[in-house]
């Protein structure tokens, strides 16, 4: 009776002690695939701060240039910060991109376009008006983060900080 007794002990404690471990993997399994979702999803915010910040810097060389610096006659001699803009609006930018950033690069693209065109006798765009399309992207690409992150930043005194 007493052995009996110890037998159903000892296959009771075999049956916890399996379920534990069971439950002890199940809980690993989940928390690894919660952390590789976490670690995927920092590396894409990364990744996309990367990619805004460096547009910005190459947005921002379009808003100083000069005015001469945009008219060519002789596609060879494109503006380098013109070409690097037009390397983020054909490549990786639309990996990350939100609709309203690429709202913004396409209006930029435009001006750029209408700024440099030879064949029009008029004027269809001007350096102020890219500069605002670039402050505007800007804030396309900080509100893209905001978004993303789920945070919200402080808000900006557009008339102190930017002429937009």
């Amino acid at each position: 009776m007493i052995e009996s007794s110890h037998r159903k002990w000892d296959i009771r404690i075999k049956i916890a002690t399996s379920i534990i471990g069971l439950g002890v993997l199940i809980t690993g399994l989940v928390q690894y695939s919660i952390d590789n979702q976490r670690t995927y999803v920092k590396v894409l915010y990364d990744n996309q701060f990367n990619l805004y910040n460096d547009l910005l810097s190459v947005s921002s060389e379009v808003a100083l240039l000069e005015y001469d610096s945009l008219l060519v006659s002789n596609p060879s001699e494109f503006p380098e910060a013109k070409r690097e803009f037009l390397k983020f609006y054909y490549g990786n930018i639309i990996l990350i991109e939100n609709r309203e950033v690429e709202i913004k690069m396409i209006e930029l693209k435009k001006k750029l376009e209408e700024f440099e065109d030879e064949d029009v006798d008029e004027i269809l765009a001007t350096m102020g008006e890219i500069r605002v399309i670039c402050g505007h992207l800007a804030l396309a690409c900080r509100y893209s983060l905001e978004e993303t992150w789920g945070i919200k930043l402080d808000a900006l005194e557009l008339g102190k900080k930017q002429n937009l």
